[in-house]
């Protein structure tokens, strides 16, 4: 292959990149948004909105009977823990910018994939917790499976995959540093 056409296939991987990159955060966004709209109306009223709580878990309300300061604590957990999805995307887009600049075995793209796995196993491990005592507090017979949502599958096989990725780099890394010493 000649290295324009190599230039062509990585251009086309970043801005494939790119798009699920801007098409996420706009995901995120949104959902944070909603988030923030839930929260204000739970603050406004200081009682449950008429909207679902927006945990993995639906609730009835005979199978819950929270105060709305529990429920606020519930949603600020919830948002932090999602947020961590937004740090993913920014590590994870610096660390494929630096790909794109051929600047590959260098230990920021590593360090890059490696914050962005950890932002995404801390949002899928948070949240899980977060639903896990919501369902444990509430008087339901709901299994715990229902708490693996596609989106938490999603994160976590990509959390691991960054993982794998980072050690690949840094055994890539430990390489290049070998056979430099050895010219």
């Amino acid at each position: 292959m000649t290295n324009e056409s190599t230039s062509k296939h990585s251009s086309k991987g970043i801005n494939a990149f790119s798009f699920l990159y801007y098409g996420g955060l706009i995901m995120v966004s949104t959902k944070l948004i909603q988030y923030g709209q839930w929260i204000f109306q739970l603050i406004k009223n200081w009682s449950l909105p008429e909207e679902p709580f927006f945990s993995k878990i639906m609730l009835l309300p005979t199978e819950a009977q929270f105060s709305p300061s529990v429920y606020l604590v519930y949603a600020l957990l919830y948002i932090l823990f999602y947020s961590f999805i937004v740090v993913g995307f920014f590590q994870l887009d610096r660390a494929i910018k630096l790909l794109s600049k051929q600047k590959i075995f260098i230990p920021e793209v590593h360090s890059g994939f490696k914050r962005a796995a950890r932002s995404f196993l801390i949002y899928v491990i948070g949240t899980f917790l977060v639903d896990f005592v919501l369902l444990l507090s509430a008087t339901t017979s709901r299994p715990i499976l229902s708490l693996f949502t596609t989106e938490t599958i999603v994160f976590t096989i990509l959390g691991y995959l960054l993982l794998f990725l980072a050690d690949i780099l840094k055994e890539g890394i430990a390489l290049k540093q070998e056979n430099e010493l050895t010219i």
